[in-house]
């Protein structure tokens, strides 16, 4: 098995939209493997990446992305293959678009019952039927907001310093339009954060 190296990932959404998780495949030779960036909601990521050489592809993404552009630092990987053991260190970034005509809403609201005292947690919207996670901090007063979510049922839980938690309600559906005053519970059966 290659070597592997430790390297900082950034996905970009042009337009303020939310930042996805994104599902990488990089093609060898002797095989292929994918990589799953889940990205803190500054957009970065911590990942490990083989050091041999390696085509990139963009494997998943949420419906209604494109992929705009994806680098290592100079290296245009749509065009040229990736291989980390003779190149200075450098960011991966994946820059992505949200197609204009593919609805999206934004959501707002509080999570009930977060001890500012606790330290940070993010509220974590997974797709109910697709490859889509966004997350966002929860303020010490329980707000959060996502901006330009695609449209589609999510669903929500906590991570961070309480622990993952689930929530209710069990799940939210996202239209073309916004949300305001949602909140949320932990769900019956969890501590309460």
């Amino acid at each position: 098995a290659p070597a592997k190296r430790e390297v900082t990932a950034r996905v970009v959404v042009e337009g303020n939209n939310a930042v996805p998780s994104v599902g990488l495949s990089l093609i060898a030779e002797e095989g292929s493997m994918t990589v799953v960036i889940r990205p803190e909601p500054d957009g970065t990521a911590r990942i490990k990446l083989p050091e041999n050489e390696r085509r990139v592809m963009v494997a998943a993404l949420p419906i209604g992305y494109d992929v705009k552009s994806l680098t290592y630092g100079s290296v245009n990987l749509l065009k040229e293959s990736l291989y980390l053991a003779e190149a200075a260190r450098a960011e991966l970034k994946i820059a992505l678009v949200l197609d204009p005509a593919f609805p999206s809403g934004s959501f707002r609201g509080r999570v009930r019952g977060i001890d500012p005292e606790k330290g940070s947690v993010q509220l974590v919207l997974n797709g109910a039927s697709a490859f889509t996670r966004f997350e966002t901090a929860v303020n010490s007063d329980g707000s959060f907001h996502f901006a330009k979510l695609p449209q589609g049922t999510y669903i929500p839980s906590l991570q961070g310093s309480v622990g993952s938690t689930n929530l209710t309600p069990n799940s939210i559906t996202v239209s073309g339009t916004e949300l305001t005053g949602i909140e949320f519970l932990p769900a019956s059966g969890t501590k309460p954060p």
